[in-house]
């Protein structure tokens, strides 16, 4: 428990004597936000990031933002609790007969924050409580912190971690995991159950549990100057690929790397511009040098350095829906310039 008393999970990974945390975070969305609310969005997640590679023991970050099918279990939940004794019987059946309907055909999105820490001390490495106590005080300040990015985020409970896996092995356990949540009862299944029940790797696929997955890998990020909405088209839930999930992952380096590299990278770009081999630079050498000096201008300035990658994950129901969905992900894909 964290000393704002919200319970959270640690997941503990001996050999390498890292622990992770995850945050379940709620993004307000852009539609009713203005040009210039958006920007200070987009700055302060950079400066989050930023923030992350100040602490020297942070390995690394992931945000998952997923689309899965709405249930609609909550909603109708949400009527029948709030619905007044004295209703009229018409509004009242129009009211449940909506509250059915509305998620049909619906997606929910969810996101999630994950941040692995690397245990410093020979205490941390052999007693995870030790571990414990420390995130339980830094924590607050790493959930609390994401609000100026527009992102309300609490931590996940062990509970919450082990039926967000099982359910992404088995979607077919989504409604039963739902109901338990809104009844506040436990689920009674253990870490080591959360994985697939069965499963079979393929060339080009992953069939799980009576589901079959593919996962896209990012080969590189769009090449020219792109805008906050650049990953909106994979965001966005798609009525052909009812389970889509894409993972940014990132390596923030620490301060004092982060300077050594910004500089090693700019005195490289400097000598491909000036080498006696080259009489007139190429385009590419000067793009290169022109984006060096800004990185340079902007570490000053207090941004991080990180290294970072995508992973795009559709899940579907048979292995005969593969092709149709890998042709809608790679055209997503191209809109958003990856």
């Amino acid at each position: 428990t964290d000393r704002h008393g919200n319970e959270f999970g640690m997941i503990h990974h001996p050999a390498d004597h890292h622990y992770t945390v995850i945050v379940d975070c709620l993004p307000g969305g852009d539609e009713a936000v203005v040009r210039s609310e958006k920007d200070l969005y987009t700055a302060d997640w950079g400066i989050y990031l930023a923030d992350l590679g100040l602490a020297s023991d942070i390995v690394g970050a992931t945000v998952v933002v997923e689309n899965i099918p709405a249930t609609g279990l909550r909603l109708a939940r949400l009527v029948e609790r709030e619905m007044a004794t004295a209703a009229p019987g018409l509004s009242a059946e129009f009211v449940r007969q909506s509250s059915v309907r509305m998620p049909s055909g619906r997606h929910r999105t969810l996101a999630r924050l994950s941040i692995t820490f690397r245990a410093t001390t020979r205490e941390r490495q052999k007693e995870p409580e030790e571990m414990a106590a420390e995130l339980a005080r830094r924590l607050p300040d790493l959930y609390g912190n994401l609000a100026g990015a527009g992102v309300d985020a609490q931590p996940m409970t062990a509970a919450e971690i082990v039926a967000t896996a099982h359910r992404s092995y088995n979607p077919s356990t989504e409604n039963d995991f739902e109901e338990l949540d809104i009844a506040g009862q436990p689920h009674g299944v253990a870490w080591e159950d959360a994985g697939p029940g069965r499963a079979r790797t393929e060339w080009g696929h992953y069939r799980h549990d009576g589901a079959t997955s593919v996962v896209w890998e990012m080969a590189a990020p769009p090449e020219s100057v792109f805008t906050d909405t650049v990953l909106k088209p994979l965001l966005a839930p798609h009525d052909d690929l009812p389970r889509k999930r894409l993972t940014l992952i990132y390596r923030p380096y620490s301060a004092g790397d982060a300077a050594k590299k910004v500089e090693k990278q700019h005195r490289d770009a400097l000598h491909a511009i000036n080498s006696r081999g080259a009489k007139i630079s190429s385009a590419e050498a000067e793009k290169r040098l022109e984006i060096t000096s800004q990185a340079r201008k902007e570490m000053v300035s207090g941004a991080g350095q990180l290294r970072y990658s995508a992973l795009l994950t559709i899940t579907v129901a048979d292995p005969g829906e593969v092709g149709n969905a890998a042709a809608v992900t790679e055209s997503l894909a191209a809109r958003a310039r990856l």
